[in-house]
């Protein structure tokens, strides 16, 4: 978000609020402005997959919006441009889908007319080059993932390219998932999102394990958190979702033995720093966790202070901690050192950098980039770990998205994954 601090800054200097007295009528005239707000900022910030937004004012007398510094076909209000005596304006603003691959900004002014005196508001909308999911604005949506495994994920999307479906297949596991997202009312620009696990199953060593209809929920918000060097506001940041109710999963061993236990789901950002101190800066390590009952799988992303993280920003990790732990109380960790291809992993509307240790390993919130800060902007090449070491080899369509990817290990077993769009 490093543009939105140069974008606040520019709209500061153009005089956020102005009014002025007209000393013959000795008359006060003023335009306050309510919306738009992103955060504590009238300010409009969108996604580049961001349509709508809401323009709210008083005016003490006549007005006119009128652009400011550079015009924006992209951008309508849904009234009039000017109107008559003292009043609340309540407009819709709408805006077409950013694909251009660059963030763009609009600036307008709303002044009083019947005054020779200089009294206006400046208003402000930026639409960035990325979709909340972190992927470019142009970036296709990938519809299926088939791997020469057998393994298979299918996804579907909503109009604002969001997923709203993930049904994945992989050797060991099933999972069938909808997700829906309503608007909160109100001033905040919080969106919440629901997850119904229609299905579930997975296996490990002698068990079936069997989820149905579990109901999650989360918030995309507005959100800020002090990084190492800059303040930084996130827009519609997504950080956890929990289960609503406690559900009962099956558990089915190859013995015979059948039962239920209580099961609660939850996964989560959390802020760390690689020397352990809970708390320091998204910028320098974040850590994701997905918890599921007594199974918990963590992912620990050390960027070493050496990327920025604001929405538009490329960045790619020094290397990828990964913590899984068992019913059994068992404990499996690995770390990854990563090395990437020259590919831009924005122009895919998945994290293609979760297939590398399989299907039946692939975190769908990750997939479908929910925590996008864990996602990385480029292909990995190479992760080079303690116990395995992934290889791959990646094919582009003319539109740089991905066609094509094979995963080789350090055993020389490949998986081929092939993208259709």
């Amino acid at each position: 978000m490093k543009k939105f601090k140069t974008f606040a800054a520019m709209l500061a200097a153009a005089a956020l609020f102005a009014s002025c007295s007209d000393s013959e009528s000795n008359a006060s005239y003023y335009i306050q402005l309510l919306k738009p707000r992103t955060g504590d900022t009238y300010i409009s910030v969108r996604y580049a997959n961001e349509t709508a937004d809401s323009l709210v004012f008083y005016s003490s007398s006549s007005w006119a919006i009128s652009p400011y510094m550079n015009s924006a076909p992209w951008l309508k209000f849904s009234g009039p441009l000017s109107g008559n005596a003292s009043q609340i304006v309540r407009y819709g603003v709408e805006m077409e889908p950013n694909t251009t691959g660059q963030v763009r900004e609009a600036f307008y002014r709303i002044s009083i007319t019947n005054t020779s005196k200089d009294a206006y508001n400046t208003i402000a909308f930026q639409q960035m080059a990325t979709r909340i999911d972190g992927t470019l604005g142009n970036a296709p949506l990938v519809k299926q993932i088939s791997g020469s495994d057998g393994s298979l994920i299918s996804i579907d999307y909503d109009a604002m390219s969001r997923p709203t479906h993930i049904a994945l297949k992989g050797q060991k596991t099933e999972l069938d998932m909808t997700i829906g997202y309503e608007k909160r009312g109100g001033t905040d620009n919080t969106t919440v999102a629901t997850f119904t696990t229609n299905k579930h199953v997975f296996a490990y060593n002698d068990t079936t394990y069997t989820l149905n209809n579990l109901t999650t929920t989360g918030e995309f918000e507005d959100q800020s958190f002090a990084g190492v060097r800059n303040w930084v506001l996130m827009p519609q940041m997504f950080t956890s979702f929990k289960s609503a109710d406690n559900a009962s999963m099956r558990k089915q061993t190859s013995s015979g033995f059948d039962n239920y236990m209580p099961i609660t789901h939850e996964g989560s950002y959390a802020a760390f720093s690689p020397d352990g101190l809970y708390g320091t800066s998204y910028e320098n390590a974040l850590m994701v966790n997905n918890v599921l009952g007594r199974f918990s799988t963590t992912y620990g992303v050390y960027y070493n202070s050496k990327c920025q993280l604001y929405a538009d920003e490329k960045h790619t990790a020094d290397s990828i901690a990964v913590v899984r732990l068992y019913s059994d109380y068992k404990r499996h960790y690995e770390t990854y050192k990563l090395e990437f291809a020259d590919i831009d992993a924005r122009m895919n509307s998945v994290d293609v950098n979760q297939l590398i240790e399989g299907v039946d390993q692939c975190d769908p919130y990750m997939l479908l980039s929910f925590f996008k800060l864990a996602r990385q902007t480029s292909v990995i090449s190479k992760a080079t770990g303690r116990y395995n070491t992934y290889t791959v080899a990646t094919k582009q369509r003319l539109d740089k998205s991905v066609e094509s990817m094979t995963v080789t290990d350090q055993h020389g077993n490949a998986i081929t994954y092939t993208f259709s769009y």
